[in-house]
């Protein structure tokens, strides 16, 4: 089922293996997704868009980020690979606004306070 192909990708993005995962994700979007519904569709979505981030494949990876977080914004991996793939595009305001709503999620997430630094810098907007 879709929701096997799921937990396999997880397995593999956590195993560094993210063109492995890259094949579930498209296995599962080419068929059917049996075992997605209202409630887990927005995982699925992120989940996807934080692997095409992770291959470096911001543009692919921002569509469907924002898909599985118009569903659940409360993602706070997911806000960070938003803003995290925006930056990379030059996007900083953009990038802003998204690792602001994760830290509103997750307010001591090293990885969203560490890009929002860096976002702020390329906004010359960082104060000690």
């Amino acid at each position: 089922s879709a929701l096997t192909e799921y937990c396999i990708a997880q397995i593999l993005i956590e195993s560094g293996r993210s063109q492995e995962a890259l094949v579930r994700f498209e296995n599962i979007f080419s068929g059917h997704a049996l075992g997605f519904g209202s409630f887990n569709m927005y995982a699925l979505y992120v989940d996807y868009g934080f692997t095409l981030m992770t291959l470096r494949r911001f543009e692919d990876a921002i569509p469907q980020l924002m898909q599985g977080l118009t569903m659940n914004e409360d993602v706070p991996h997911g806000l960070n690979a938003l803003g995290y793939s925006l930056v990379q595009l030059g996007r900083h305001g953009d990038a802003r606004g998204a690792f602001e709503r994760g830290l509103h999620y997750d307010p001591t997430n090293p990885y969203l306070l560490n890009n929002m630094g860096v976002c702020l810098l390329f906004l010359s907007e960082f104060q000690l």
